[in-house]
């Protein structure tokens, strides 16, 4: 059983904007995290996949993060999906072997990477693929008069949840998402790669008719895990050391 490591809060500030784990390894994966988040919330999970796998993992931190919420709000979808874009440019020069993970937001970036460059293996946690409630109808007019959405991290102290994500996130950045959303449900004819979809049955945010539409368009067949007492937070819920050890397995075979 995976123990659970917390990272001190002088760790935090040294990983939320991006970090590299190199490997002599000939292999890479990219992690890249969800809307409002920042790089840290994944260092634990690259720490679990490079002790498993000894690949080199990156962690990437989206335009807009790690800062404030009001510089996301002057980000948009083509500067996330620039970011990710150069990020496996980059790689590519160096490993022979790009594997890519995302959560939420980063999931949908994935998909619309993975539709124009070549991956090994793709990795989609809580892929909003699909909403279960329609945020893009209600976000858009929102986002005209400059309005947030505000949410209150459970389970941790105040200091370290400034520095691990946001507490509010500006509807224009929802809408943004939405753009990123659209593109990765046009482009899934295009992917070619294995590709792992992991779901938690309590998400209130990701509709489960996801998982039927990203069977019927890409074209490879699906590795698809659920699990029962998870939310949207699969990284940081009851099942992580479960997700972990998927997501490592599924990279090596």
């Amino acid at each position: 059983m995976m123990e659970r490591k917390e990272l001190n809060l002088d760790k935090i500030k040294e990983v939320r904007r991006g970090f590299e784990i190199p490997s002599a390894a000939n292999s890479v994966v990219l992690l890249c995290h969800g809307i409002g988040g920042n790089a840290a919330g994944l260092y634990p999970l690259a720490e679990f996949l490079h002790a498993k796998t000894n690949f080199a993992v990156r962690g990437i931190c989206l335009p807009g993060h790690a800062e404030t919420p009001e510089s996301l709000e002057r980000t948009t979808a083509e500067d996330w999906e620039k970011a990710i874009v150069d990020a496996y440019q980059e790689e590519k020069k160096r490993y022979d072997h790009i594997y890519y993970c995302g959560v939420s937001l980063g999931s949908l970036l994935g998909l619309t990477l993975a539709d124009n460059n070549k991956l090994d293996g793709l990795v989609l946690v809580s892929c909003p693929i699909l909403y279960r409630h329609p945020f893009d109808l209600f976000a858009k007019p929102l986002s005209h008069f400059g309005l947030y959405h505000y949410w209150k991290p459970m389970g941790l102290d105040p200091e370290r949840a400034a520095l691990l994500c946001y507490e509010k996130i500006p509807f224009k950045s929802i809408v943004e998402m939405s753009v990123v959303q659209h593109e990765a449900q046009q482009g899934l004819s295009l992917i070619s790669c294995p590709t792992l979809v992991l779901y938690g049955k309590k998400d209130r945010f990701v509709s489960p008719k996801g998982t039927a539409l990203l069977k019927k368009h890409l074209p490879i067949p699906l590795k698809v895990r659920t699990y029962a007492d998870s939310g949207h937070g699969l990284l940081f819920g009851s099942d992580e050391a479960e997700v972990f050890e998927d997501i490592a397995l599924f990279l090596t075979h």
